[in-house]
């Protein structure tokens, strides 16, 4: 099982970024049948005609909305409400529940697709009145749903966070983000959905190193792409908090921590939201 949440926003808006992201979809399940591979893929949260609210579909859906050269414009759906906003944790904990009652597939991947934000969220419904979902509704959503995915993706810019694989960790036991920003084109989700087509057996942390090479194939630089084991957790977390406690709280530690801070590799352009914690934690 493949399940997307797949939030347009501007990326659709202005260069039909998420129709891309679901034609490469099609285009790796060609050489598949349902019995071996289910995608279901939640999109909207654009201000595009037809991606309003969240619409459910199968691929094969998918295939016969695409025909025409757009998404969204046919009435063959599983799931369809105009009002829904894509930024919020009930919008959110519907989809993985309808995924849940809807399949019985062994091995799954769930994976969301829009703007990320690393410790400060993900998502951007163009819905006037969103904020995006907090790392809270994640956790929240995947305990509520009961849906535990084998590996949780996020094809999106700044996920690759320890705060991110805090709030999954305990729904999956692997994270495949990126540090630092992405490019538009993201994920080649042609080549590793084909993957998984031909060969559905193959182990979910294989189809995460097969999704990075590919994405590092993209012609875009400076980028990055990480699965994380994300029963190492708690360990990270624990380290971290008997490091910060053992600090003295003076003047000079306080002035060394910023020299050291501020010699870090930054993640996020001009507006940086996370540092590497290895190379952090080496100075």
């Amino acid at each position: 099982l493949i399940a997307v949440y797949l939030i347009g926003s501007d990326l659709e808006t202005d260069d039909n970024s998420a129709t891309d992201a679901i034609t490469e979809f099609i285009d790796g399940y060609k050489e598949t049948s349902p019995e071996d591979l289910t995608i279901l893929v939640a999109y909207g949260g654009s201000k595009k005609p037809g991606w309003e609210g969240m619409t459910i579909e199968t691929l094969p859906q998918l295939k016969d909305d695409q025909k025409d050269g757009e998404v969204g414009n046919d009435q063959v759906y599983e799931f369809r409400d105009p009002g829904l906003n894509m930024g919020t944790r009930e919008t959110l904990t519907r989809f993985l529940t309808f995924v849940r009652d809807h399949t019985t597939a062994g091995t799954s991947y769930l994976i969301f697709s829009d703007h990320g934000g690393g410790w400060d969220g993900f998502g951007s419904d163009q819905n006037p009145d969103d904020d995006g979902l907090a790392l809270a509704d994640f956790s929240a959503s995947l305990a509520s749903s009961g849906f535990s995915p084998d590996l949780i993706g996020f094809d999106a810019c700044l996920m690759a966070t320890i705060e991110v694989a805090k709030a999954v960790s305990p729904h999956t036991g692997l994270l495949l983000g990126s540090e630092e920003l992405e490019p538009g084109d993201g994920w080649k989700n042609d080549e590793w959905t084909r993957v998984i087509a031909r060969e559905p057996q193959t182990p979910p942390q294989d189809v995460g190193k097969g999704i990075i090479d590919g994405y590092m194939e993209r012609e875009s630089t400076q980028k990055t792409l990480a699965l994380l084991d994300t029963t190492k957790t708690a360990g990270v977390i624990t380290a971290l908090d008997a490091f910060g406690s053992s600090l003295p709280e003076d003047e000079e530690t306080t002035r060394k921590l910023a020299s050291v801070y501020r010699d870090q590799k930054f993640f996020g352009g001009e507006s940086a939201t996370s540092v590497d914690l290895v190379t952090l934690s080496n100075a």
